[in-house]
């Protein structure tokens, strides 16, 4: 922004920024005129949610060509935002063939090189975190979706193992959602006091929240028939997605407590989504070319629609894109032996659905220190639907957005070689684990609470500590690039805190020494010395941490950490975690003998 001195700030302001000031304006008194004559007649104009077919529509202007609101033509001058997995930093026509369109090329990124921005990140997931609250709202429900979901693909695999003749250990599924995070973590805590259970717990839970469901699939690259086994098993998976999307369809209420609920109170939940997405920052961010200068209408899911426009002066219905659900959707490379350029199609064959599946073969990234991460992602997701109004033309269009339902991914090229290189080396025991995670449920013929148990393999305590450290410290430039950074870096000092009780003998005194260590790191300009001096003192027990605090020395670094603001705010949560982790082993001391030693088995089942 230029920047204007106080002489001639009233005179420099440009033709265009006038303009865009009286539109604003005009649109802010139309609304406020909307509020009186709704309160006039008695209809609630703040968030109010009817059923979509009872919205009535004013608009006069012209459904195709003038209001941009047939999806079709949308295509032919914006970029489809709702149909891509990232975004290009231009609004401009698509180019389609052989019915895919083609996304334009890439935007340079801050390291010069070239990648996809993912504009819709932020509104993304604020609706995860709706279908992760109200869908998965307790824990019957989330067991009973996963018990579905690793009963069809547990029964997919084993056909596909003996097809192939491949052994388990060369093709299996993982989990990897935060539920395993949440049962260890409460494993860990069952043979604390309660004094100091709840102390811990209170910290710490926020952090463990429920996650979406998120699987891998493993398959050794090293086997002979591998390329034709992974097309074989994705084949697979794409029809075991839309088998388990029918078998959800059939029963929602099953699986799903959002259906459990009155619409009454899908109602309320749906205004406050409406309300926290109008706030999102991506319609305040100039570098947001998709969403600056828009403002947000309305949301809707299914027959529910939240806008702060009063219903008898709405918008078109037809704006109202989630009404009808969406088609699965194909992401492809346009160039799949080089991995170059993006091309996207719809799936029309298998209809519309309030969840659709997206089949995506075209991620591969670079990581920050030179190698690649690769995987294929078959991911079922929730369609919800976004009313826009942009601020400097006018234009109101409808807009698909969606959260995560039911993840699985496929790692391939160098990470998986990496992976099955490592567990060559040590024992496939050290990087997996089976899980048995238990429920109470009431979903059988007798209407009788039963125990019910979920039987799954995940990663080992050490391995979750290496996929957390390769995730905030390597695949990306910095730790706080991502928007789940803070959650991960609570989880990671936990994980290492969890291994430090179960291996120290002198657990009160190895926490103070990192504690000291974190303190000076935080200040000191040369963070290198500082962690060889702490790092020589550190015993055998601890040197999970010792690689921690390597990598926090290594960024302080690269990011000269006396004026780095962002890595400022890391450390802090650092000093937060040790300290209280130094307060639990001092309540500890009052109740039992000091360093008792732990049972391993404890802690997974």
């Amino acid at each position: 922004m230029r920047k204007i001195s106080k002489n001639t700030k009233s005179t420099s302001r440009s033709a265009n920024d006038l303009i865009f000031i009286l539109i604003s304006l005009s649109i802010v008194v139309f609304l406020l005129y909307c509020m009186y004559v709704s309160s006039i007649s008695s209809v609630s104009s703040i968030s109010s949610v009817s059923s979509i077919s009872s919205v009535s529509s004013i608009s006069s202007i012209s459904q195709e060509k003038e209001n941009g609101q047939c999806i079709e033509n949308f295509y032919d001058t914006h970029t489809p935002s709702f149909f891509t997995t990232f975004h290009t930093e231009k609004d401009q026509p698509l180019e389609k063939k052989n019915g895919y369109w083609i996304l334009p090329s890439p935007s340079s990124d801050k390291k010069g090189g070239e990648s996809y921005i993912d504009e819709s990140k932020e509104l993304k997931n604020l609706c995860t975190d709706f279908v992760t609250h109200y869908f998965f709202a307790t824990e019957d429900t989330i067991y009973e979706f996963m018990n579905l979901t690793i009963h069809t693909i547990e029964t997919m695999l084993k056909e596909k193992r003996f097809l192939w003749n491949v052994k388990e250990e060369d093709m299996f599924l993982v989990y990897k959602g935060g539920n395993i995070l949440r049962k260890v973590f409460s494993n860990f805590m069952e043979s604390f006091p309660e004094l100091v259970r709840t102390r811990l717990f209170d910290y710490f839970s926020p952090y463990f929240k429920r996650s979406d469901m998120d699987f891998s699939i493993y398959i050794r690259p090293s086997l002979s028939d591998y390329s034709s086994i992974l097309l074989d098993v994705e084949g697979g998976l794409l029809n075991l997605e839309r088998k388990i999307r029918s078998t959800f369809e059939n029963n929602p209420a099953r699986f799903f407590n959002y259906y459990q609920y009155s619409q009454s109170y899908q109602t309320q939940l749906l205004n406050n989504l409406f309300k926290t997405m109008e706030k999102a920052s991506v319609f305040n961010d100039p570098s947001n070319s998709l969403y600056y200068k828009k403002v947000l209408l309305a949301v809707s899911y299914d027959s529910l629609v939240s806008t702060t426009i009063p219903l008898s002066l709405s918008f078109d219905s037809s704006l109202l894109v989630a009404k009808e659900g969406r088609e699965d959707l194909e992401i492809r490379f346009v160039d799949p032996i080089k991995s170059e350029g993006i091309k996207i199609r719809t799936l029309p064959q298998n209809g519309k659905h309030k969840t659709f599946i997206s089949d995506n073969r075209a991620l591969k990234f670079s990581k920050t220190n030179g190698g690649e991460i690769e995987f294929d992602l078959i991911r079922t997701k929730v369609d919800f639907g976004m009313v826009l109004i942009s601020l400097s033309s006018l234009e109101t269009w409808g807009q698909h957005m969606n959260g995560e339902l039911l993840d699985v991914s496929l790692p391939k090229g160098e990470q998986a070689k990496q992976f099955f290189q490592e567990v060559d080396d040590t024992s496939f025991s050290d990087y997996i684990v089976p899980y048995t995670l238990h429920y109470m449920s009431d979903m059988n013929l007798e209407g009788s609470v039963q125990e019910k148990t979920v039987h799954v393999f995940g990663y080992t305590l050490s391995y979750l500590r290496e996929d957390l450290t390769r995730i905030l410290f390597e695949d990306a430039e910095f730790p706080w690039d991502d928007g789940k950074y803070s959650k991960r870096l609570h989880r990671l000092f936990l994980l290492h805190f969890i291994n430090l009780y179960i291996e120290s003998r002198n657990r009160k005194l190895d926490m103070e020494m990192i504690s000291d260590a974190i303190h000076s790191l935080s200040t000191s300009k040369d963070p290198m010395d500082v962690y060889r001096t702490v790092s020589s003192h550190f015993g055998i027990s601890i040197l999970s941490f010792n690689s921690f605090l390597e990598h926090v020395a290594l960024l302080s670094k690269r990011v000269n950490n006396v004026k780095n603001k962002d890595f400022a705010n890391m450390m802090k949560v650092l000093q937060e975690d040790a300290k209280t982790c130094l307060e639990i082993f001092a309540d500890l001391d009052q109740y039992f003998i000091q360093n008792a030693p732990v049972i391993r088995k404890s802690i997974y089942n």
